[in-house]
């Protein structure tokens, strides 16, 4: 069996990430001599005032006169995340296949609505179905007509028909390329196939061959965010089903795979009907015997490969649909039944199959066909109406690096003592082997209308969190060395590593005429993060902007540069305190002596060092992800529906670095090196801080602790 087919072609967005050329460092720290070359020019560490980017340094822009971290200076591409209409969930009706050429709608417990009168254009309707088609309200209702390869349409937007090049036995629709819109599916019985763009009024074939074709369905089986259409076949006496990953050269699945039953199978349908990412498949086994036997209903789970549950229908069964009846995002599932009823089930949390109620179909005399439609267009659903609007994240610290004890005057020659973030050999170009910050997706809602925000917020977190394809989050970071200069820039400073995120802001506007969220026109922005960037700063550069913006922590520096005897020798923070043990990121910690001879180095890799999982990842206050500067955003906005910045920690080399020998000057009467040995031990901390708004925010620390060469190792506190 081979399925041949013209793929859709998709065109992938990407990211490149990069980091911004580094600053010079600067520092007002000063020798003993209390000379420092360069004169006046390290004044300017401190005029970080500016009225334009004149005033500012090289990788720095003028932001509300203070002269900050450039961000967001590159082009970037994404895509609107719920494409340019997004319904959220479906409130169904059911449309009902009568009298060969009537559609007629019933609203389940409530009996009929309306019908689509179809006995002028002489044809026999065969099958129907419903779907978001044209991206815009309402849902489009699609029919199959015998002997016809025009399928007739009915809903919004010019087309009154589409050809779909086969004669269809059965429809479907649902969103198999994640642009928002539905796709129609049509199979015929020989086995074609046709997937239809009706907004495009286009169609893509494939065929299954040497099959008959029964049935199809759509429904996300594997959770990766894009609906597969599921085709049932007749193949050698068996019944089949075949799954369609019309996605697989995005997502790197299979092109097609499936299951055989040992049953016959009547009807298909698919539908999210647990709390779980994927789809569940719904089949109806006809028994036969003209109703003396009872039919049976199979919920199929394809993640598992297994089913779930099997329920005995009374009585004989026409057709069976998988759909949304109440705006939840929870399917359930109809039954056309003999005696003109159908019959709403749902799965319950223990796995079964329980009843929802019965309705009658009270017009036409001869049912044959049902399919969920949301025949009055009273689901609730977003319209795109801004976007995408580059939005700059707030510039935040990532990480500190302490220069590692020496002893400056004595040190062998020109060497220097150095720290280095990230491997700087590394041929890799992912971050995953360094300290990088991740930003993640975040959603504001911009009004307090009764109820909105919690179900917004309720259908946004369950639709994230049912998909693997959207992209939730991006690191940034980069690779820094830092060797020790205390000629150039002084006793009291330290490397800080700046980073922000870069994110697209897209709003959607609610119309919602049933007021199931609140009601129409109330609106919420959803930030989709695109990129960022990295520089490194002097921690007196750093000082003076953080003095002038908000929710940056001033970074005190406690150890002088190229003097060991200012570094403590204990573990404890920038602030003095003991370094509680889970914010250590490496419980196990090394020593390294001084050496009279060579380079010491040391290293301390994520993939080879135990590491703390406590104080792996440090996020960062949420708010703190928008600091938007030029940038429509509401500041009193909820952002609470975000993973906001946090900081991760990679699994290869992290933080690095060396001092350099301290020999012996045979023109002294002391050994230098036995008056200035010591040990000493670098460990990495959480480092915390509270934001304006009280939120936790957080940063890496590279710092160090000396002791007697032959002293112990010190420990955190417990």
């Amino acid at each position: 069996m081979g399925l041949h087919s013209h793929r859709l072609a998709l065109v992938l967005w990407g990211v490149a990430l990069s980091s911004l050329g580094c600053l010079p460092p600067g520092d007002h720290g000063r020798l003993e001599s209390e000379q420092t070359p360069g004169g006046s020019t390290w004044d300017r560490e401190d005029q970080v005032s500016c009225s334009s980017n004149d005033d500012c340094r090289g990788g720095e822009a003028c932001e509300e006169g203070v002269c900050r971290m450039q961000r967001c200076a590159e082009n970037f591409s994404s895509v609107a995340p719920m494409g340019p209409h997004h319904y959220f969930g479906t409130d169904g009706e059911i449309a009902v296949i009568s009298d060969d050429a009537y559609v007629d709608a019933f609203e389940l417990g409530d009996g009929y609505l309306a019908s689509w009168d179809l006995t002028s254009e002489q044809v026999k309707v065969i099958d129907v179905a419903g779907g978001d088609l044209t991206g815009t309200r309402p849902h489009t209702i699609a029919t199959a007509v015998a002997y016809s390869s025009k399928v007739r349409l009915e809903g919004p937007g010019e087309l009154d028909e589409i050809d779909v090049d086969l004669w269809p036995i059965a429809l479907s629709t649902g969103d198999t390329d994640r642009d928002g819109i539905d796709e129609l599916i049509a199979i015929s019985d020989d086995g074609e196939i046709a997937l239809c763009h009706v907004d495009e009024n286009r169609c893509e074939k494939a065929t299954i061959d040497g099959v008959e074709g029964q049935d199809v369905a759509v429904g996300d089986v594997d959770g990766d965010g894009f609906a597969e259409p599921l085709l049932l076949i007749r193949s050698g006496g068996d019944s089949q089903v075949i799954v369609w990953n019309t996605d697989h050269e995005i997502t790197g699945d299979e092109s097609s795979h499936g299951w055989s039953f040992s049953f016959g199978v009547r009807a298909l349908g698919a539908g999210r009907l647990r709390e779980q990412a994927t789809a569940d498949i719904v089949l109806l086994e006809d028994r036969g015997w003209n109703g003396w036997k009872d039919d049976k209903l199979h919920v199929f789970d394809p993640a598992g490969g297994q089913f779930i549950t099997t329920k005995n229908i009374d009585g004989h069964t026409e057709d069976l649909t998988v759909g949304d009846r109440d705006a939840d995002e929870r399917a359930e599932i109809a039954i056309l039944r003999e005696a003109r009823k159908i019959t709403t089930y749902a799965l319950n949390d223990d796995g079964d199959v329980v009843s929802k109620g019965t309705t009658d179909v009270t017009v036409g005399s001869n049912p044959q066909r049902i399919a969920f439609v949301d025949w009055d267009g009273n689901s609730a659903s977003g319209e795109l109406v801004e976007g995408p609007e580059l939005v700059a994240g707030a510039s935040v610290p990532i990480a500190v690096l302490l220069l590692p004890p020496y002893p400056h005057a004595v040190a062998g020659g020109a060497l220097a003592a150095n720290v280095m973030l990230g491997d700087n050999e590394s041929s890799s170009d992912s971050l995953s082997d360094t300290l990088a910050l991740s930003i993640g997706m975040g959603v504001s809602y911009g009004a307090e209308a009764f109820g909105f925000k919690a179900k917004m917020g309720v259908t946004m977190g369950r639709s994230w969190s049912f998909t693997q394809s959207t992209q939730r989050s991006i690191s940034i970071g980069g690779r820094y060395q830092v060797r020790a200069n205390p000629e150039l820039f002084g006793r009291s400073y330290a490397a800080v590593v700046m980073s922000c995120g870069c994110y697209h802001r897209y709003r959607y506007r609610t119309e919602d005429p049933a007021g199931l969220m609140g009601g129409s026109g109330q609106e919420m922005d959803l930030y989709i993060p695109v990129g960022g960037q990295t520089q490194l700063w002097s921690s007196t550069r750093y000082n003076a902007v953080a003095e002038a913006v908000p929710d940056l922590p001033h970074i005190e520096v406690p150890v002088q540069v190229g003097d060991p005897s200012s570094y403590p020798t204990e573990l404890l923070t920038l602030d003095g305190a003991p370094v509680p043990a889970e914010d250590l990121l490496f419980p196990e910690l090394p020593q390294f002596n001084v050496s009279d001879v060579g380079y010491v180095s040391f290293f301390l890799s994520a993939g080879e060092s135990e590491t703390n999982g406590v104080a792996e990842t440090t996020t960062i206050g949420t708010n703190a992800s928008f600091g938007a500067f030029g940038a429509s955003v509401d500041v009193s906005a909820d952002v609470s529906q975000s993973t906001g910045y946090s900081v991760t920690v990679g699994r290869s080399q992290i933080f690095a670095g060396g001092i350099p020998p301290v020999p012996d000057d045979p023109s002294t009467p002391e050994d230098e090196f036995l008056v200035n040995q010591y040990a000493f031990t670098p460990y990495i901390y959480r480092h915390h801080y509270e934001m304006s708004d009280g939120q936790d925010g957080g940063f890496y620390v590279l710092a160090f602790a000396v002791a007697d060469p032959d002293g112990s190792v010190p420990q955190p506190k417990p």
